[in-house]
Order: structure tokens, then sequence, then C-alpha cells
């Protein structure tokens, strides 16, 4: 009978890293997304109120979702990442109560920064990098609106505020606001009182109009 040889095949070497373990690299990759986030809203909130980005002011009308999603994605990061069990319970606890707190204030947050939906968005006459944008609001039972002049475009866009109305008393509402020319914007109340308000050529308005 022959003797059959069988070569031992050299063990394979021992890989390490996050590389070795794909929960690592989810870890990773979440750990990353949250501190984007945390950078994008940061210089969100650095923005100008007047003049600020759009993409900014977007940012800054959704902070309940902003915190949500970030603290997810650390809670993920965390369970994911971190194997030795006290530890790991040691970070998801103060995130849970971070997540508590937020969840309970998130009627005060609503409250303040308040639930507002785009109703108009006019182009200035011969300007297609301008535009005449017009929000509507509300606090508590009273109407608001909010009245901007939108200039340049994608991420560079800006914007400025023109006017702001509450309509807690009857005449004090926006009953229309369009472009007198190019760079003037006209608007009107409830009551006929007519607001004309001259936009600079980069888009700052001369005054702002705050009824009442």
């Amino acid at each position: 009978m022959t003797g059959r040889s069988y070569a031992r095949s050299a063990p394979r070497e021992h890989q390490s890293g996050p590389a070795a373990d794909p929960r690592r690299r989810w870890a990773v990759v979440m750990l990353l997304a949250a501190t984007a986030l945390a950078a994008v809203a940061g210089l969100a909130a650095a923005q100008p109120r007047d003049g600020g980005l759009v993409v900014a002011a977007s940012v800054r009308s959704h902070p309940l979702l902003m915190g949500f999603t970030a603290l997810a994605l650390l809670a993920g990061s965390v369970r994911l990442g971190v194997r030795t069990r006290r530890l790991r319970l040691g970070l998801l606890v103060p995130l849970g109560g971070l997540g508590l707190v937020l969840m309970l204030s998130a009627p005060l947050v609503l409250l303040v920064v308040g639930d507002v939906e785009e109703t108009a968005r006019v182009p200035a006459p011969g300007r297609g990098d301008r535009r005449l944008v017009v929000e509507e609001g509300s606090a508590a039972i009273d109407p608001l609106w909010y009245v901007y002049v939108h200039q340049g475009g994608g991420l560079t866009e800006r914007r400025w505020r023109v006017g702001f109305f509450n309509g807690d008393a009857m005449g004090n509402e926006l009953a229309d606001a369009s472009w007198e020319t190019a760079d003037r914007v006209r608007m009107v109340t409830g009551d006929g009182a007519v607001h004309v308000v001259r936009i600079a050529p980069n888009g700052r308005p001369e005054r702002f109009v705050s009824v009442p």
C-alpha cells in the first residue's frame, strides 16, 4: 500500500484591527457620521440669521431631527465598537439620558422653533438669481407670516428677512407679497397698509418690516 503524504497548510496570520471586524468598521463609520453631523450643526449655528446661507437655516429649523440622529449614531457606534460590557453600559447610559432629556424638551423646542411651511416663491422680474419667499407658521393660535429675499443658488444661496406679520389682531395678517420691480418688494396687510422695501444689489433689504 502506497502511503500518502499530506502537506499541512501553513496557518493564516491572525488579522487584527478594525478591518478584521465588520462591526468595528460600522462603529467607525457611525462615529465619523455623528462627528460630521455635529460639525454641520456647529457651522449652521455660526451663520448669521440675516444674510446667512439658506442651507444653514434649514439645518437650524430641524434641531430635534439633528439631535436624535446624532445620538442614535453615537449609540450605534458604542454598541458595535466597544467590546467591554461595563464600558459599553457606562457610555450608553448617559447617551440614553441625553435622549430622554431631548424627548422631554421636544414640546418646548417645537414651540420655540415653530413649524413653518413655504407658501410662495416668486422670482424677481428679470433676475433668475433673486426670489421672494413667504413662509407661514403659527404661535399657539395666532398665524404668522415670514417674508424673505433669497439671492444666489445652490449651497451659496443666502436669504434676508424682509417682513414679519403676526395675525394676532384683525388687519395685521399678510394679504399679499410681490415684486414692484426687481429691487422693490411690496407687502400689503389685511387692513390695506402697504409696505415697500428696496433691495440692495447684494440682496440685502434696506429695512425690516414687523407688524405689529
